[in-house]
């Protein structure tokens, strides 16, 4: 029996801890991937590409007869299977134009499944001391949780590049977001984004000094989307919870008020960057200013408890970083028998709430209040 050392019975003793309690896990994962690339002509080609990630999770958690807090004990004992499955198809060009102007097209389509699948049992009240089994336990209540989630999409890009010192691409993708996917839906379930970037090698172009060996001046603006994380989100979905005397009871499954009317978030970003190396490439300087903006972000809410759930599946703000990064690094020895690399890296980033939702109230973040609830995390308007 655990030996308290002081008055509450949630502060555990941590010799009872170390040498009582108990967590085992294991996994077992396997991953690989296979790429297929077909020339149909010297400048036209075909690539077909998949992968697959999976593993089986296994886990046994007990807190053991004797534990002040849970005197008859707790035993938990569960599996879980993930599997990631991806496959690209692509068509390409490339070709040079001329002399100085190369060129690369590309036209493709992906797929990608995840699926979760876990069965786990808990039960309390141990009849055999130290016999850590569930069939030991009282009344071992079990657990399923399943979810599978699907983003299908079509992409493409296209790359120039000038006499080897000017570069530019631009590319495009539209994706299909089966988290935002609902019979009967009338908002959006994907969304089109892109990026334009380009670079130019400034050694090449211009007449630097000799101590000038690399320089290239670089920038770029790009969008990104993407949907809600978590399957189920849009409707009101059931759980069976187990059985009494015959017949099955169940809930409401999940916490969350639903939000049939999500649509997928947006970040757009804008970036300016220099690079040089100096003196031989002993001397390596770095230096970006970036600045973003995320909208239609998708966040819990904390929501009444007197609702029936503790949060809410919303679609609300903008949020804006911007910041500087500076990576100044090189050798200050280097010869035949030693060399010394190091590097200098600094970050500066502001942060700030621009919109909240349509009266611009501030949002409290669900789970974010404090255990003796004193303080809570809040978005809250020009607050960086």
């Amino acid at each position: 029996t655990e030996l308290l050392f002081q008055p509450s019975q949630f502060i555990t003793n941590p010799y009872w801890v170390t040498n009582s309690f108990k967590s085992n896990d294991k996994k077992n994962r396997l991953t690989a991937s296979t790429t297929l690339k077909y020339n149909i002509k010297d400048w036209l080609y075909a690539l077909g590409k998949v992968g697959i990630d999976t593993y089986d999770y296994d886990v046994k958690q007990v807190i053991p007869y004797g534990t002040a807090y849970r005197p008859t004990g707790v035993l938990t004992q569960g599996k879980s299977t993930y599997t990631l499955f991806d496959a690209d198809f692509m068509l390409g060009i490339e070709k040079s134009i001329t002399d100085k102007i190369a060129t690369n097209y590309m036209l493709g389509a992906n797929s990608r499944t995840s699926t979760y699948d876990a069965l786990s049992a808990t039960g309390s009240k141990f009849v055999v001391i130290g016999l850590e089994d569930l069939n030991n336990t009282t009344l071992p209540v079990p657990i399923s949780d399943y979810s599978k989630t699907k983003t299908n999409s079509i992409y493409g890009s296209f790359e120039t590049s000038y006499d080897n010192l000017l570069y530019v691409t631009l590319t495009g993708r539209n994706e299909w977001y089966s988290t935002l996917s609902y019979p009967g839906k009338t908002t959006p379930n994907n969304d089109f984004y892109w990026s334009a970037s380009s670079s130019l090698l400034l050694n090449k172009a211009l007449n630097l000094p000799k101590f000038v060996d690399y320089s290239k001046l670089r920038a770029s603006f790009a969008q990104v989307a993407g949907g809600a994380s978590n399957a189920y989100e849009l409707s009101l979905n059931y759980a069976v919870l187990g059985s009494f005397q015959g017949q099955s009871f169940g809930s409401l499954n999940g916490s969350n008020i639903p939000n049939a009317n999500l649509v997928p978030f947006q970040k757009n970003e804008f970036e300016i960057g220099l690079e040089n190396r100096f003196f031989g490439n002993r001397l390596n300087l770095d230096l970006a200013f970036y600045q973003n903006k995320t909208t239609n972000d998708i966040v819990k809410a904390s929501a009444s408890v007197a609702s029936g759930f503790s949060s809410s599946i919303l679609n609300i703000g903008e949020l804006q970083n911007k910041g500087l990064e500076l990576l100044l690094g090189g050798y200050p020895i280097k010869n035949e028998n030693f060399s010394w690399n190091t590097s200098f890296n600094l970050g500066y980033n502001s942060s700030k709430i621009l919109h909240t939702d349509s009266t611009n109230a501030p949002i409290n973040v669900d789970g974010s209040q404090s255990r003796d609830r004193n303080a809570t995390i809040s978005h809250i308007i020009g607050e960086h």
